[in-house]
This record gives C-alpha cells, sequence and structure tokens, in this order.
C-alpha cells in the first residue's frame, strides 16, 4: 500500500487525532492529484520528527483557489485556531505563491487517523520467534503468553518464505523434520519484491548485508499492507520501523503484551505459581473445598451461580482446590448502609471471597494471594481495600484475619455478623513498619543495589523470570516462590541501613558477556539486616523465605562468611530490564566492575528506576 508522507505543524497532529480537524488542504501537485481514497498519508510534525500521525484518505476535491476550497468547511477544521475565514485565508497564502495555486489548484483531503486494532489481524512472526516456539520444549513464559493471545483474539499467524528456509539449513535433520511439521501450520506470505521507492530510500541509510536484506522483506509486508503487525525483538528491526513510520505496527513481544493487556482489560492474570484465573463457571462448585463457605454464607451457591462468567484466582493441586480469591471493583457510589460505621465515598477493592485450605497453612500460600490483591489494587488506582470476615468462628479464618493484619488491614466495625477490615491504599505511615505501609513506600526512599547469583534470582524473584529461562520453574510449589517477603544471605553486612530502603535487585549474569546477560530485574522494599549469632537462629531467620536449601545454610554457616540474612519485600518487577551495559554507559558502574552489595545509589540515577 505504501503512503505519501507530508510536513503538518505540531498543533494541527491532536486535532486531527481527536477528529476535530477533518481535511487536509494541499498544493494540487500532480503527485498529490494521483492520490485516492484508501490512500495513506503520514502527516509529520515540522517541529518533532518522530511525532505524526498516519491517516486514510476517505475522500478527495480538487479547487481552483483557497476561495473555494475554504468555504464549505473552514469552520470546522480552523476555528479552534482562527477567528475568520480572512485570518485562514492569510495564513494559508504563507505556504503557496499565487503563481503556484493558480497553476496547480488546492486539493483537500478529508481524512480518518487509522488506530492499530489487534483483533482479527494478521500477524507476521520474525523468524527467531517462530524458531523459538516450535523448536524447544520448554517455552519462555513471554512468548507462551504472545500464542495465547493472537489465538484469543483470532489472529492469523503469519511467516516468510525466508522462515522456512532458515528452517531447512539446521543440521540436525530430526529438528528440520519437527520443524517442518509444526510450520504448516502457519499462513506464508508471498515474497513480493520491493518496488515502493519511499521504502527504498528510508532503508538505504542501514546496512546492506543479507540479514538486513531479510529483515527489510519482513518489515515491507508491514509497509505494503500484506501484514497488519509484526512482532520481532530484534532492535535494529525496531529502529527500522521508526524511519518507516509503521513503529506502531511493529512491536517486541513485551509492547505486544504490554498494549493487548492495556486494550482487553482484566483483572491481573496469572499464569505462574500454579495460580490461576479462571471463570466462576469452569469452577466445580461441588469441591469439598467450598463446604464451610456453603454453610457460612446462606445463598453462596446461587451467588456463585450467578456469577458464572465473572472470574476468581484458584489454587490445584490434582484437581483438587486448595485457595480460592474473589476480588470486585468498587467505585464512589457504592451504597454501603449495612456496613457500621458506614464507608465514606471511596474507589474500593473488595475481597469478596478468600480462603486458603487449613493443610496449607506452612506452604505461605496466602501471601501470593495477598500479593494478587494488592497488585490489583494498585492497578486500579483505588483508595482502599476492604474485606469481611466471621471472627472467632473458625481457624483458618481468624489465621487468614491475623494474615491481613500483619498486611495492614485495621478493624473497621461490622457488617451484620461479620467484621469489617480496611488497608489504607493512600500514604506512608511512618510510626508502622514496611509491612503494615506495603505496598505504600516512602515518598523517596534512598535506593541500593543487592546483587543476586543467576542459579537463586528466579527462584526468589519468580515473577522476574528473563525471556531465556525455563518457565517451567513456575510449576514448583515451594514456600519461597509464593512468599511476598524474601530471604537471601550475604557476606556484606552494611551500616546505615534503615527499613523502607530500596533495593535494586540485580541479576548477575551467567553468560558471557556479562555485561549483556547481567541484569537489573526489579526492587524490593529493605525490612532488616540481621547476623543471627547461632546456626538455630539462622535457619530460622531463614525458613521457608530463602530460596537455599537447609543444607546449602548450613554450610553457608559453617564454611563461608554468608551469614548476613537480608529480608526485604518484593515490590515491583521491571518491563525493561536495565544491563549492566546501560549501568557502565551512564556512569552509575565502572567500566570494568559491578554492582556491589549495598552500594548505594546516587539520586542522579533515581528516575533511572523509581519512574
Amino acid at each position: 500500500m505504501g503512503y505519501s508522507i507530508m510536513k503538518i505543524r505540531d498543533q494541527f497532529i491532536d486535532a486531527i487525532l481527536a477528529g476535530t480537524k477533518k481535511r487536509e488542504y494541499r498544493l494540487g501537485v500532480p503527485a498529490r492529484k494521483a492520490l485516492k481514497p484508501g490512500d495513506q498519508l503520514v502527516l509529520v510534525s515540522t517541529q518533532d520528527q518522530n511525532r505524526f500521525v498516519r491517516v486514510s484518505i476517505a475522500k478527495k476535491e480538487e479547487f481552483p483557489n483557497w476561495e473555494t476550497a475554504l468555504e464549505k468547511h473552514w469552520k470546522d477544521d480552523f476555528s479552534g485556531n482562527y477567528k475568520s475565514v480572512d485570518n485562514v485565508m492569510k495564513e494559508c497564502g504563507k505556504f503557496y505563491s499565487r503563481d503556484e495555486v493558480k497553476q496547480y489548484g488546492i486539493v483537500v483531503f478529508t481524512i480518518t487517523p487509522i488506530h492499530i486494532s489487534f483483533r482479527n489481524k494478521n500477524v507476521l512472526l520474525d523468524t527467531n520467534i517462530v524458531i523459538h516456539r516450535e523448536s524447544y520444549s520448554n517455552v519462555t513464559f513471554e512468548v507462551s503468553r504472545l500464542y495465547k493471545w493472537l489465538d484469543e483474539l483470532k489472529c492469523k499467524k503469519l511467516i516468510h518464505p525466508d522462515t522456512i528456509e532458515e528452517v531447512k539449513r539446521y543440521k540436525d535433520p530430526a529438528v528440520v523434520a519437527a520443524m517442518s511439521t509444526k510450520l504448516a501450520s502457519y499462513d506464508v506470505l508471498a515474497d513480493e519484491g520491493m518496488s515502493d521507492q519511499n521504502f527504498i530510500a528510508a532503508m538505504s541509510d542501514f546496512k546492506q548485508d543479507q540479514n538486513g536484506l531479510i529483515d527489510n522483506k519482513l518489515l515491507y509486508q508491514v509497509y505494503s499492507g500484506a501484514a497488519d503487525l509484526l512482532i520481532t525483538d530484534d532492535k535494529l528491526m525496531l529502529s527500522k520501523a521508526s524511519r518507516l513510520f509503521i513503529r506502531d505496527q511493529v512491536m517486541s513481544v513485551d509492547e505486544y503484551l504490554h498494549t493487548v493487556e492495556l486494550q482487553f482489560p482484566k483483572l491481573v492474570d496469572y499464569k505462574m505459581l500454579a495460580v490461576k484465573k479462571k471463570p466462576f463457571g469452569k469452577i466445580d462448585l461441588g469441591n469439598p473445598f467450598f463446604d464451610t463457605l456453603k454453610e457460612d454464607y446462606p445463598g453462596f451457591e446461587s451467588w456463585f451461580k450467578k456469577k458464572s462468567s465473572e472470574e476468581a484466582y484458584t489454587f490445584e493441586q490434582a484437581g483438587t482446590i486448595l485457595g480460592f480469591l474473589y476480588l470486585k471493583r468498587e467505585y464512589e457510589d457504592e451504597v454501603y448502609s449495612d456496613i457500621i460505621p458506614v464507608f465514606p465515598k471511596k474507589n474500593r477493592l473488595k475481597v469478596g471471597t478468600f480462603k486458603i485450605d487449613d493443610a496449607l497453612s506452612g506452604f505461605r500460600l496466602g501471601e501470593r494471594f495477598i500479593k494478587i490483591i494488592f497488585d490489583n489494587a494498585v492497578a486500579a488506582k483505588v483508595d482502599e481495600i476492604y474485606v469481611t470476615l466471621f471472627e472467632g468462628k473458625r481457624d483458618g479464618v481468624d489465621a487468614l484475619r491475623d494474615l491481613l493484619k500483619k498486611w495492614g488491614f485495621v478493624f473497621w466495625g461490622t457488617k451484620g455478623q461479620e467484621s469489617v477490615f480496611v488497608k489504607n491504599m493512600r500514604g506512608y505511615d511512618a510510626s508502622k513498619g514496611v509491612m503494615f505501609n506495603f505496598p505504600n513506600i516512602e515518598k523517596h526512599p534512598r535506593l541500593f543495589f543487592l546483587p543476586i547469583k543467576a542459579e537463586y534470582h528466579t527462584g526468589l524473584f519468580p515473577d522476574s523470570i528473563l525471556r531465556n529461562e525455563d518457565m517451567s520453574l513456575y510449576s514448583e510449589n515451594k514456600g519461597h516462590l509464593y512468599s511476598l517477603e524474601k530471604i537471601y544471605v550475604t557476606n556484606a553486612f552494611p551500616t546505615g541501613w534503615r527499613p523502607g530502603d530500596v533495593l535494586v535487585i540485580y541479576r548477575m549474569g551467567e553468560r558471557w558477556p556479562r555485561k549483556y546477560s547481567s541484569v537489573c530485574t526489579g526492587l524490593a522494599v529493605l525490612e532488616s539486616v540481621s547476623s543471627p549469632g547461632t546456626l538455630e537462629e539462622y535457619l530460622k531467620e531463614c525458613k521457608n523465605k530463602s530460596i537455599f536449601s537447609e543444607k546449602e545454610l548450613v554450610g553457608f554457616y559453617n564454611v563461608s562468611s554468608y551469614r548476613t540474612v537480608v529480608k526485604m519485600i518484593a515490590y515491583r518487577t521491571f518491563d525493561d530490564k536495565i544491563t549492566l551495559d546501560e549501568l557502565q554507559t551512564k556512569g552509575l558502574i565502572g567500566e570494568n566492575s559491578g554492582p556491589r552489595p549495598f552500594g548505594e545509589i546516587s539520586d542522579d540515577y533515581y528516575d533511572l528506576f523509581m519512574l
């Protein structure tokens, strides 16, 4: 399809996107008169070449002069910026001379901004993504989720003929045979020639080797309209897409996932650690897990059935439900006449139903659900979270109440025979501890590095898993995976730390060059640092929250200096991991070194980690 590029004043881009400016007026030179409805224009800001709007031509009209061109629609298109048609005429006269207008006339395009949609689209997948998806038994979390979304949005998965040729070059015939069979499920695009001169000119500034040619072929499929989207993690291809003004159609895996999950909002979905989100209609209400809820809440079964299309979080093992959580978003107009004292008007997240099987009391699954509650509350930007409980009726309910109180839920009042507990999501109470305040943190905390060895990192911070790591790790049901509180041991003993400091989690790379495999993956809030005096105290401090086995811990204590116990709360995972190379380039870390345990980070770099 291609497009024509035209310059436009920056102030008009927002007007076009908002739909208030519906026409574009240009000198009617032959190239513009040759354009027709269905063709595309890219209108690029005269102030910033990275700011542009892509539009489709809905209608084309030709006029002999400005007077007749502006006569009909000038109020619609210019009244927001000019008071009269004379003012508009005066401004337009600056662009073209009288002789030019007399010779070519004025062409008026009725335009419609092009917004990228994601349902029922033709999506071209870069070769490396396809090979990773089809040649490995353990597919990464992001790639697995990408394919799930493509299927859910009913998109057609496309490949380029060069992908098939690349597979054929594999040395292992068995891999080639297996891959060839799997590739048959994709639609193969035609390898059309790259004839558009704008495309050729834009790509001429890039290296013209074999890999570059293949990249260009894939990009041309989107540029020409043969594919709606291209998914690639190749940074050079993403740069080329920017030059072609199709960057919104060429996306990395992370960008695609982030975009579709914003455009199709649901409660935050968890596909890891055996906690799954399922529709009520697909959850077995006859499971014995629900017996106590049926007993405590008359009408529970009818309520449950009415929720058939809504979703809840479940934890299951061997078909048995061991954990259940239902959340409900409530707004300022919600009526709380049955709660005493009555709630003031606020945006809230209600913990509607929350139960953990008594058999899992030492498993720390409750903390995993607490994290899900907090994640949803943060995503929804609510003022408060609240929950109602039958206190003193069952040991499991009281244990859950005690867990919630540790994490800042405070008794508010009653709802019938139930107690109401509320968690404030606004502000930080310095008189309380880190856990009580979480996920609220101090306004401008101090930042410190905490390096974590690669073999321990993902087990300790499973939400920060990297794309090249085995997603099967998520199937392990171990306490340290589920706990919000984390324990790590180190040979450093910092001084001057205080609760509430923020730790930048740095995963130490295991592959060469390490400046690319070593990355900052997220943040944790520091609770405490201690050096237990005996092995017994040391083991007690680390129990069930640490990635280390008891055997490893005994070894650390007896034969090494790894006796400093760092207690922290996992706070946030970075969408874009920050490499050691970036830290060195920005001057935060020396060229031939890496972050040191509890190395303080200057305020100059605060925005790098905290925005």
